[in-house]
This record gives structure tokens, C-alpha cells and sequence, in this order.
């Protein structure tokens, strides 16, 4: 093994969006990841991220499988919720709505003819799975399928702030206010929210 060992690389997109998936076919979206060509792979992976005066800026989580030399990392404002949560309860606890989503871009809106082309997109690659998942807190609040999340207590949802980075900023038993868009209808729902498990 090559311990001690450092990687240098250069930092080649920030917001990025990715579709990762471990070894046993379970897949994750990330947003809000950082791009760099510094070599990752399993020795490192969950090593930091740093910056030029040594200040940790992310946590290497990923790879291109394509073997293009791209790395992803999630930036550590991103990663200090879960820091905090293990230094405060000795284990992870996150908090939970219970969707599956994806951040629209206006294409996407445009593709698939959404009345906004911000905020999170409930739905779900798999035709045979609800993206609001039964028992939820979602599904407690009345979200549904096609629903748009584009605000949260107050912060809009958007590239740079996903569903998922302002949702862990909250504790499980934490309300949550969502502005949601529903076909041409702007409804506002109270998400009780629940720990991720």
C-alpha cells in the first residue's frame, strides 16, 4: 500500500449533478458536487479535498466509470451536517422527506413541459415505483407525483441550493414549510420530517 501518498489536481466544475452507484447496482443522485482530475479511486475515496493553504474544501466520493481521469467530490458545507452528527449522537442521523426527485434545468422543463424550470421535480426513473414514498413525511404532507419543491422554509431550491443541502441543515421532528407547484396551482405544505434510515 502507499500510504501518505497525495494527488494533485485541478478543480474543473463547481454545481455539478451526477448519478453514482455503488458496486451492488444501488444508485444516488448527488447535486451540488464538485468536478476535479484528481485521480480517485478506493484508497482515497472519503480522503479530503484540498485546497491550496491545505484547507479541506470536500470529500472524494467518486468517479467517471468512462476512465476519463474525473473525480467528484462533495463539498464539505455539504458534508458538516453528517460531521456534526457524529461528533453530537456517535452515528449518522439525517433527516427525511421521502421523495425521489430530480433538479430541473430549463431544458428539462422544457422537454417535459413543466410549468417552472426550478426547484426539485418529484418523480422516479422507475415506472413501477412511487417517487413519494408510502408512510413518508411527504407522503403524510399530501406531495405527490409531478409535484415541483421550489422552496423550502423560505430558501429557493435551485441549482446551487438542492433539496437535499437545505434539507440537512434540519433534525428529524424539525417542520419544514415547501412551496410546491402543482400543475398551475402554488400550494404551501408542512413536512414533518422523519430520520433517513
Amino acid at each position: 500500500t502507499y500510504q501518505n501518498s497525495v494527488t494533485k489536481g485541478i478543480i474543473s466544475g463547481l454545481g455539478r449533478s451526477i448519478a453514482a452507484s455503488d458496486s451492488a447496482g444501488n444508485a444516488e443522485s448527488l447535486d451540488n458536487i464538485i468536478q476535479t482530475d484528481a485521480s480517485i479511486n478506493p484508497g482515497n475515496s472519503g480522503g479530503p479535498l484540498v485546497d491550496m493553504e491545505g484547507k479541506v474544501i470536500g470529500i472524494n466520493t467518486a468517479i467517471d466509470q468512462s476512465g476519463s481521469s474525473i473525480g467528484f467530490a462533495i463539498p464539505i458545507n455539504d458534508a458538516r451536517p453528517v460531521i456534526q452528527s457524529v461528533k453530537e449522537n456517535g452515528r449518522i442521523i439525517r433527516p427525511r422527506i421521502g421523495v425521489s426527485y430530480i433538479m430541473l434545468t430549463p431544458e428539462l422543463a422544457r422537454d417535459n413541459k413543466l410549468p417552472r424550470d426550478k426547484g426539485a421535480w418529484i418523480t422516479s426513473s422507475n415506472e413501477d415505483n412511487s417517487p413519494v414514498i408510502a408512510g413518508s413525511p411527504a407522503a403524510s404532507a399530501g406531495l405527490e407525483a409531478d409535484d415541483i419543491i421550489f422552496e423550502v422554509n423560505g430558501i429557493k431550491i435551485e441549482k446551487n441550493s438542492t433539496l437535499l443541502s437545505v434539507v440537512q441543515k434540519y433534525k428529524p421532528g424539525n417542520k419544514i414549510g415547501v412551496k410546491i407547484q402543482r400543475g398551475s396551482k402554488v400550494l404551501i405544505k408542512t413536512i414533518i420530517l422523519d430520520e433517513f434510515r
